[in-house]
C-alpha cells in the first residue's frame, strides 16, 4: 500500500469515527436538559458536514492512488 494509500484509509477512518460521534450524540440527546441540547445539535451537526466532507476526500484520494497505480502498472507492461 502506497503513503497516499495509508493517508487515505486513515482519513476514512477518522471520517466514521466523526460520524459515530455524531451519531452517539443524537442517540444520548434526549437525556440532556436546559441549553445543552441546542450544543449538542450544532456539535452533532459539524460532526456530520465534517466526517462527510473528510470521507468525500478520503475515497477521492483512494481513488486517484487507484488510478496511478493502475496507470503505473500499464506503462511497466508496455516497456517489457
Amino acid at each position: 500500500m502506497s503513503e497516499n494509500g495509508r493517508r487515505s484509509f486513515f482519513y476514512g477512518m477518522g471520517a466514521l469515527y466523526l460520524i459515530y460521534l455524531a451519531y452517539k450524540l443524537y442517540t444520548e440527546q434526549t437525556a440532556t436538559g436546559g441549553m445543552e441540547p441546542g450544543l449538542m445539535i450544532a456539535a452533532m451537526l459539524f460532526f456530520v458536514v465534517a466526517g462527510a466532507t473528510l470521507l468525500f476526500f478520503a475515497i477521492k484520494l483512494a481513488k486517484k492512488d487507484k488510478d496511478e497505480e493502475k496507470k503505473n502498472n500499464t506503462d511497466e507492461s508496455e516497456t517489457d
